[in-house]
């Protein structure tokens, strides 16, 4: 466990890794990974229930659960996007993942940082979280009934795809 000073010192250096990034010139939207370790293994239900239920707020609020196509086969995705470095480097430290940092070459555009995790570690988050869920609670549904039949035919994958498709489209239900 990381004290005070010791995440402030990780604060900083992770802030300066992505200061010296901000700060040259790229032709494209430039991306980069800092993080401390990776969720192998890891159980998410031992952070407690406080923490648990603010993540979830932040992926009610700030995420999205998903699915993507890899190598002919779906994937459940659970994705946390914030442009507040703090908040991103908390949900880091404790969920044991990478941020992702996406610079854009726009003068107004802040720095976007993004945590993401997919299959498996995906449906652990998804559990662990799930009766803290409000907004996203029926896409945490299909998410994990799609983890538990994910080895059916791909039209039963297309099917549960196409079934989140429509729970993540924008706008009003119905047009």
């Amino acid at each position: 466990m990381l004290k005070q000073g010791n995440f402030k010192q990780s604060l900083e250096s992770r802030e300066k890794k992505s200061l010296a990034l901000k700060g040259r010139k790229l032709n494209k939207n430039h991306r980069m990974k800092i993080g401390v370790g990776n969720t192998q293994n890891f159980e998410f239900e031992k952070l407690g229930e406080v923490k648990l239920s603010y993540i979830a707020g932040i992926i009610d609020g700030e995420g999205s659960i998903t699915m993507r196509k890899s190598h002919n086969r779906y994937l459940v995705r659970v994705k946390i996007g914030n442009t507040d470095y703090p908040l991103m480097d908390w949900l880091a430290l404790k969920l044991k993942t990478h941020i992702r940092i996406i610079h854009k070459n726009y003068p107004r555009s802040k720095t976007f940082y993004h945590i993401q995790f997919t299959n498996n570690k995906a449906t652990s988050l998804i559990k662990a979280i799930y009766k803290y869920l409000i907004v996203k609670k029926e896409r945490a549904d299909l998410a994990l009934n799609f983890h538990k039949n994910k080895f059916e035919s791909y039209e039963t994958q297309l099917g549960f795809k196409k079934r989140m498709l429509l729970l993540n489209h924008r706008g009003q239900k119905g047009e």
